[in-house]
């Protein structure tokens, strides 16, 4: 039989290794998100690297285009009146060039960010009930044991479950009903 100090010793240590997991859980949960948006990025590189590679090629020609607008300026009225470069043209936002052009992927970027990180936290969530629930469980097996009277068990056992909470059949009635047509808003 486990002694009273051995279970004073036992609940603190219970206690802190699942803190440590709980820690340990929203860690892993900001890992994944940095592995979701590597993996967005990856997913978009090569569409991402033509784009920047035309700004390259629509930077230059603006820029070519300046030299010959501002050297004509300069012909024009003379180098005096027209000493300096100046950008008459202005390059286009290369992203409005590729939205208007159908390819903006800013949408799909964000539906992918949302779907991962929703599935990250439900996963997160599910992690830290099960982890809620076993903790429980240890410290519910370790007083349950010193437990003595019969009036204490009672007491112990009245706490409800969730099967008991929302039974089965319960779950499958609301299924049901989400998939009638309309939802189950009748």
């Amino acid at each position: 039989m486990i002694t009273k100090g051995e279970r004073a010793e036992l609940r603190s240590l219970i206690r802190a290794r699942f803190k440590v997991l709980r820690d340990d859980v929203l860690v892993r949960e900001s890992e994944l998100k940095v592995e979701l948006q590597e993996h967005i990025r990856q997913q978009f590189a090569a569409a991402d690297k033509a784009w920047a590679d035309l700004a390259v090629v629509v930077h230059e020609a603006v820029g070519e285009a300046n030299r010959r607008v501002n050297d004509a300026v300069r012909g024009l009225v003379g180098r005096d009146a027209w000493p300096h470069d100046r950008m008459l043209i202005h390059p286009y936002d290369i992203g409005q060039i590729r939205g208007s052009a159908g390819q903006h992927t800013g949408a799909a970027r964000l539906e992918l960010w949302n779907n991962g990180t929703a599935k990250i936290t439900a996963t997160v969530k599910a992690a830290q009930l099960e982890l809620n629930r076993k903790e429980v469980e240890l410290l519910t097996r370790l007083a349950a044991g010193v437990l003595e009277s019969e009036e204490a068990r009672a007491f112990l056992a009245e706490i409800p479950t969730v099967s008991s909470l929302v039974p089965a059949t319960r779950l499958l009635e609301l299924e049901r009903s989400l998939d009638e047509p309309g939802g189950g808003t009748s």
